[in-house]
Parts: C-alpha cells; sequence; structure tokens
C-alpha cells in the first residue's frame, strides 16, 4: 500500500508543484501575452521573482506529497484497518425507504422497540379517548353515526395507516357484523411540504385513499387554510366526507406529539375545533410542572429559544385545563393524565443505545443525539410532562 501511494503521490506533486511555479512568473509579469520568455535565461536567473518562484515550487512538492498521502490513506486505509473491507457496507443493507417513518416520543411501558413505542403512544391516546377497549381492539359500531379524525402534524403517514388500515371495529348494524374501519373519513394536516408527499404516495397502498386526505397547510392557524381543506374538515364538500354527513356524525381532533411547537399558541386551534367543528379533542402534549426551580426556567427557555418552540406553550396543568375550557371545552368533560414516568427516560435511554449501535457503523443520530440528551433531562428532573389529554365535545 505504502508503494502504491508513493507512486502516485510523486508525479502528482510534482504536477501540482510545476503548476505554481508557472503561475507564480505569469503573476509576475515574467511571461508575455504569447507565453513567450520575454527575457534571455541569464535574465531570469536574476530575477528575485523567478527565483522565489522556483524555491516556492521545491517547499511545496513536500507539502503536496504528505497532504495527497493523507487523504489517500483516510480514503482507503485507518490505522492499519482497510477500510474497503470494513463496515461502510453497511449502507447497502439497509431497506430503503424504512419500513416505517415513525416519530413521537412514544410508549414505552413494554417494548424497547421505537415504531412499537409509537404505536403504543397513539393507542394510549385512543384507549384514553374511549375508541379502543384494554385489548387494543376499537369499540363497535352501536349506531348509525359516523367517526370522523382530523389530524393535526399527521407526520410521514405512519398513524394514518394504522388508523385507517390497521384498525376495524364491528358494524352491529351491516349483516353478519362486518367490519369497517374505526373512522370513516381521514383528514391529515402537515406543515412539511416533503413529509406531507411522503405521506400520499405511501396510503395510495392502503386501497382507501377516496377517504384519506393528506394537506401541506399550518394547522396552528386555521384562517390560512385553503378552502379544499375547509371544506375537507367541515364535511361541506364530497371531497371531504363524502356521503357520511350525518347530524351525529362525531368529529375527533387527534394532536399527538405536536401542539407544543405551534404558533404562536394552540388556542386558534383548539377554539376553531371546539367552537367551529365540534369536534372533540385527544392528544399527547407536553405540560410544565407546577414548581420548577428558576435554574431549570431559564435552560427550558433556553431550549425553546434555539429549537423554535413558544415557551408560553408549556402550560401547568391548571393553565392547560383553563385553555381547553375558554376554547370551548366544558371542564367536566376534560381528563388529563400524566405518563412521564413511560415517555422521556424510554425515549431518552433509546436514543443513547441507538447512537452506540450507529457509531459501529461509523454513523450517527446528529443533531437529534441534542433531542435525546433532553428527553433523558427531563425525564430526570421533572421539570416537563408528559399528559394524554381527552376533552369531549359531544357524547359519542
Amino acid at each position: 500500500m505504502c508503494g502504491l501511494v508513493s507512486h502516485v503521490v510523486w508525479p502528482i506533486s510534482a504536477a501540482i508543484a510545476l503548476s505554481a511555479v508557472i503561475s507564480t512568473l505569469w503573476l509576475s509579469g515574467i511571461t508575455d501575452r504569447q507565453g513567450i520568455w520575454s527575457k534571455d535565461y541569464c535574465s531570469l536567473l536574476n530575477d528575485h521573482s523567478f527565483l522565489y518562484g522556483w524555491i516556492c515550487g521545491l517547499l511545496f512538492i513536500p507539502f503536496i506529497k504528505n497532504a495527497t498521502s493523507s487523504l489517500f490513506r483516510c480514503c482507503f486505509a485507518d490505522s492499519g484497518e482497510d477500510k474497503l473491507y470494513g463496515l461502510d457496507h453497511a449502507l447497502l443493507n439497509i431497506e430503503m425507504p424504512p419500513p416505517s417513518m415513525w416519530m413521537n416520543m412514544g410508549y414505552w411501558k413494554h417494548t424497547q422497540s421505537f415504531p412499537e413505542a409509537c404505536t403504543a403512544l397513539l393507542e394510549k391516546v385512543l384507549r384514553t379517548a374511549g375508541l379502543l377497549d384494554s385489548n387494543r381492539r376499537p369499540l363497535s359500531v352501536r349506531d348509525s353515526s359516523a367517526l370522523r379524525i382530523i389530524d393535526v402534524g399527521c407526520g410521514c403517514g405512519d398513524q394514518t395507516i394504522y388508523l385507517m388500515k390497521w384498525l376495524a371495529r364491528i358494524d352491529d348494524h351491516a349483516p353478519g357484523s362486518e367490519r369497517r374501519p374505526l373512522f370513516d373519513a381521514y383528514v391529515g394536516i402537515n406543515v412539511n411540504q416533503h413529509q406531507a408527499e411522503f405521506a400520499r404516495q405511501r396510503i395510495k397502498d392502503t386501497g382507501r385513499s377516496d377517504s384519506i386526505h393528506i394537506f401541506c397547510a399550518d394547522a396552528a392557524d386555521p384562517t390560512s387554510w385553503s378552502r379544499e381543506l375547509k371544506d375537507a374538515v367541515t364535511a361541506t364538500s364530497q371531497q371531504g366526507f363524502g356521503d357520511k354527513q350525518s347530524q351525529t356524525a362525531h368529529t375527533w381532533l387527534l394532536a399527538l406529539d405536536t401542539l407544543y411547537h405551534f404558533k404562536p399558541s394552540r388556542d386558534p386551534l383548539l377554539s376553531y375545533a371546539a367552537r367551529e367543528l365540534r369536534a372533540s379533542f385527544m392528544a399527547f402534549d407536553l405540560i410544565l410542572a407546577d414548581s420548577v426551580h428558576p435554574v431549570d426556567n431559564i435552560l427550558l427557555r433556553a431550549v425553546c429559544f434555539m429549537s423554535s418552540i413558544p415557551f408560553s406553550n408549556f402550560k401547568t396543568l391548571s393553565d392547560y385545563r383553563d385553555m381547553l375550557v375558554r376554547a370551548g371545552y366544558a371542564s367536566d368533560n376534560i381528563e388529563i393524565h400524566d405518563i412521564s414516568e413511560y415517555v422521556f427516560s424510554g425515549i431518552g435511554g433509546y436514543m443513547e443505545r441507538r447512537e452506540a449501535e450507529l457509531r459501529q457503523f461509523k454513523l450517527s443520530l446528529g443533531k437529534l443525539q441534542v433531542a435525546g440528551k433532553l428527553f433523558s433531562w427531563w425525564g430526570r428532573s421533572n421539570i416537563v410532562r408528559g399528559v394524554v389529554v381527552v376533552a369531549r365535545r359531544n357524547a359519542i
């Protein structure tokens, strides 16, 4: 390997050095426009610029040799280990696109798998809302009402597919107790264009794209929504909820680990959901502990500033409940359950393990490492709490 490096490096080094000499001479005015020497040889030897150019070239050759050798070794050998036969080919074995693209903090009570934890968090919210039983089975249909769902911050389609493909309920009024999807219609909203398009591509394989609609929009500001989106969420067009527009239809607003990002606040969306859509509300969200040390408060403010999260979105439990009441939900119809014990330490520990696994293959979580440390801090300090929230607008 050393011999090969030497044979490759020396010609390259000499060529670069010669180029440096010629460049120096050209800039010094030693050559004319036709590239012909304008002075005789003796004059050149007495010219300081000419001598300076040759000296620079001679000094430059060893430098280029060492630099090129280092680059060559970096690319093909590292401390005696031939990287051509290392672990880089792991990249060729990674399934693309990934089988799942979940992204939430997860519910880690019974699993160490990230996709399973993300699914479990969604199921925890659905169970609290009374839409799943303790065995993870959807409720049965006891009347002719339709269930609709508006999913704000719907991600890359995983929860969309889970809600609309894998969850099915028994229709007691259908012949032979036929099964139908838990929700008759779904509208997903995502502010990220790339994620929204990715989700649209994935749901084409579900066979139910007629009842699933993904929009790229700012869910935090209903006044900015397009007419098409407003028609979809209010069920005023065939493109929205089709023929399921009945007075007994019930709409749910789902926000799975998203609302604390909303700018300037959650208030516009919640008021719109309660008063305009008359929708019930279910979410996993973050709240602030009732008692926070001033130092922790400053650190949390710094985190919010760097991550562009409004600090005002971190409300105490009582303030969060008051916010829902102002939006239009009755206090008696609001449930808030703290599940922090099975959230922050779980996701923080998983991300730490994942980083160690990736490091073996010279890969990294990158900026996600910071998020992992943040979650672990929340788990230790208890200054931020993860809660499941349900606010019912109407009886189902």
